[in-house]
């Protein structure tokens, strides 16, 4: 987002997501969060950074909501997903059926975490999933 708008100060930004927040950093959750023993910060996402500064999980850039979409001003749509994308016409389709025009779309889509089966809990061995745990986002680092 940042390189968008130093390019095109410009521009208007609308960031799309499933997820119920803004864009965060995704290896903290698997690294400077998995190892804190201090309850009250991994609750709030915050972790400490290599230079032992206190960091939230989340970016820090101001994201309006999507009334407030305008030039220069990056927003975001929380809790939606694009079900469909129409690069002829140049439109999104959302999980709610409501359909986007854009001029450039830049895809970012994410991904899930797969299991082996090797991994699964079993009759051989039910305690595995006590010992591996898998996870792609803030609400699965939670559980």
């Amino acid at each position: 987002m940042r390189a968008i708008l130093k390019a095109e100060p410009e521009a208007e930004i609308l960031m799309i997501g499933a997820e119920p927040h803004g864009p965060y950093m995704r290896p903290p959750l698997s690294k400077e969060l998995w190892f804190n023993e201090d309850k009250t910060e991994t609750s709030q996402l915050v972790f400490k950074d290599w230079s032992g500064n206190k960091r939230s999980l989340f970016y820090p850039d101001k994201l309006a909501d999507i009334s407030e979409l305008g030039p220069g001003s990056p927003a975001l749509l929380k809790g939606t997903k694009v079900t469909k994308l129409d690069p002829t016409n140049q439109k999104v389709t959302l999980s709610t059926g409501e359909v986007i025009k854009y001029g450039k779309c830049l895809l970012a889509p994410g991904g899930q975490p797969k299991s082996m089966d090797s991994l699964k809990p079993s009759e051989k061995n039910p305690c595995l999933s006590t010992r591996v745990h898998l996870f792609r986002n803030i609400a699965q680092y939670q559980q």
